[in-house]
C-alpha cells in the first residue's frame, strides 16, 4: 500500500494519484484477507487478527477520504 501511494503521488497529477489510491485500497483488502486466513488456520491469534482488522478499517477510512479529495471533477 505505501508504495502504491508513493508511486501515485510521484506521478504528479491528481488523476494519477487517485488511480493509485484505488490500487492501494485493493492492496489493503488483500491484507485483510490474509489476516483473516492467518487467523482461520491458526497462524495468528484471534485477538491479534481483530486488532489488525481494526487498523485496516482505520487505514481504509483514511484512504477513502484522501481518494475523495483527489477525485477529478467530472465534466458534464
Amino acid at each position: 500500500m505505501p508504495t502504491n501511494i508513493a508511486e501515485g503521488h510521484g506521478r504528479g497529477t491528481d488523476r494519477d494519484f487517485a488511480r493509485f489510491l484505488d490500487i492501494a485500497m485493493g492492496s489493503l483488502r488483500e491484507v485483510e484477507t490474509l489476516v483473516v486466513l492467518a487467523a482461520r488456520i491458526g497462524l495468528a491469534k484471534q485477538e491479534t487478527a481483530a486488532a489488525l482488522l481494526k487498523r485496516t478499517d482505520e487505514i481504509g477510512a483514511l484512504l477513502y477520504a484522501l481518494r475523495r479529495a483527489k477525485r477529478p471533477i467530472a465534466k458534464p
